[in-house]
């Protein structure tokens, strides 16, 4: 078990590596925007980098997934190469389509988000880079298939330093600064994914499958439409903020959401990178269904000890991240709630596989389409009264509920047990050390300062006393602690 966990670990801290590259552009762009454009407009920014990750889920359409499941299931590599080459041409031709939708539409697009047209160029642009994305995925996933995470990271990173590059020239040297941010934003994908061609030629067989692809869709439909639910689920307030709220509130929510995704971009996208390659391989071990669940009570543990500590620790940091535009530091009280939020939505990758194994993605997408319902009437309902506060608790509202849901149904196929007193002992605990500061108010710059540091601290010792760990888990870490000791005398 400890090595399973270990391993776990170890592919999630690699993948890990591609996915804090892609947050590092942002967190070095940001404060550059921030000197650029104004609260609304980083609004503006903020919708559009939503609505492209929404046509990216339609791109992909659930392949990722599919390649994943086949590909390992597959042993055969003739019939290996003939399904990528299968998967890689369906996924070109949804592509162009795409596209020419996105062409043709652009301007009504434009008008019915920003009710303006003057950003229909970079509708379209959205579009083209959802497209390059989609298909990066494909050698991307063979990688990860062949478990050659290094890889893995030389590739997502070489593309990533492309875009950091090519957005620093826009903001430095272009006046039109919108369109620049989302034309570099293709191009380093495209770039990148011409490159690994012959990658993909070594690896593909010149064979299309019909009867293999009308699988594949079969599967991959359900997860496309729950791509764009679970996109929408956290993209939809953004769009209702900017029909019932102010200007400025969708720009301070925007950000709140993208520093609070430091913590999706550090554990819970590499745990869902490594886990959902690994179930598949665990599958028939003697010992999967404890490691199943105490990869969920440990990866809600890490979920909530990073939004603890960023919750605690944003309000000083972001004076010296954004030092000079003091209307972008009101974000930082959407953070707790926005981080905690995203407790619940990490928790999605453990709770999904039940369904994946039973081939009923489709059950998720009617969860989700509840969910995001059940959101929409919330933000409706909430954001006249409170604001972006209201589009924050309805998104914790909702993520909540869906985790709920899923458990609770998992129970008729492959059922993965949750240490369900653990999870909420966790959560409310978390609660209570994030507020606890805000509640004692304390004047004293130095002391405040020093209180946060300690509840962070405190997270992991106060579950201790809650007898979270187990026994034997505690005997690891002290031979750990002890090995670590020996080590350095």
């Amino acid at each position: 078990m400890i090595q399973d966990i270990k391993n776990t670990l170890k592919q999630s801290a690699i993948y890990g590596l591609s996915r804090i590259s892609v947050k590092l552009v942002a967190f070095i762009i940001t404060p550059i925007i921030s000197t650029y454009f104004t609260v609304s407009e980083y609004g503006i920014l903020d919708r559009f980098e939503r609505f492209w990750q929404i046509i990216f889920a339609i791109s992909l359409f659930g392949i990722e997934t599919a390649l994943l499941r086949w590909y390992t299931l597959i042993t055969d590599e003739y019939r290996k190469k003939a399904f990528i080459f299968t998967i890689l041409s369906f996924l070109i031709i949804v592509n162009i389509i795409l596209i020419l939708f996105g062409y043709i539409f652009s301007r009504q697009l434009s008008l019915l988000i920003f009710d303006s047209a003057i950003y229909s160029s970079v509708i379209l642009y959205t579009f083209i880079i959802a497209c390059f994305e989609a298909l990066m995925v494909i050698p991307l996933s063979i990688l990860r298939a062949k478990n050659k995470p290094a890889l893995y990271l030389i590739i997502t990173f070489t593309s990533t330093i492309i875009t950091l590059l090519l957005q620093l020239y826009v903001l430095f040297y272009t006046e039109n600064k919108l369109s620049g941010i989302f034309i570099s934003k293709f191009i380093a994908p495209a770039t990148v994914f011409l490159f690994l061609i012959p990658f993909l030629i070594n690896n593909i067989k010149l064979h299309f499958d019909k009867k293999m692809i009308i699988e594949v869709i079969r599967f991959s439909f359900p997860l496309m439409l729950t791509g764009v639910v679970s996109t929408l689920l956290n993209s939809v307030n953004r769009f209702i903020l900017g029909f019932l709220g102010q200007p400025n509130d969708v720009g301070l929510f925007g950000l709140a959401s993208n520093i609070s995704g430091i913590i999706t971009f550090l554990l819970i996208s590499p745990f869902q990178l490594a886990f959902n390659a690994i179930f598949w391989q665990k599958l028939k071990d003697d010992n999967a269904q404890r490691y199943y669940t105490k990869s969920m009570t440990y990866s809600v543990f890490l979920y909530i000890w990073a939004a603890v500590c960023l919750s605690l620790l944003i309000p000083y940091i972001i004076k010296i991240y954004i030092p000079t535009n003091t209307s972008y530091w009101g974000a930082t009280n959407l953070i707790p709630i926005l981080s905690m939020s995203l407790v619940f939505y990490g928790m999605l990758t453990i709770a999904y596989m039940s369904y994946h194994h039973a081939k009923r993605n489709d059950l998720i997408f009617y969860f989700q389409t509840g969910t995001l319902i059940l959101n929409i009437v919330l933000n409706y309902l909430l954001i006249p009264h409170f604001k972006m506060f209201g589009a924050a608790l309805s998104t914790f509202f909702s993520f909540g509920v869906l985790i709920i849901i899923m458990y609770y149904f998992s129970r008729q196929f492959y059922f993965i047990k949750y240490e369900s007193m653990k999870l909420v002992i966790m959560m409310v605990l978390g609660f209570v050390l994030i507020y606890s500061p805000y509640l004692l108010k304390i004047e004293i710059k130095a002391v405040d300062i020093i209180l946060r540091i300690v509840c962070c601290l405190l997270f992991p010792v106060f579950l201790y006393f809650f007898r979270i760990y187990d026994q034997n888990e505690i005997e690891t870490f002290k031979k750990f602690i002890l090995k670590y000791i020996k080590i350095h005398a």
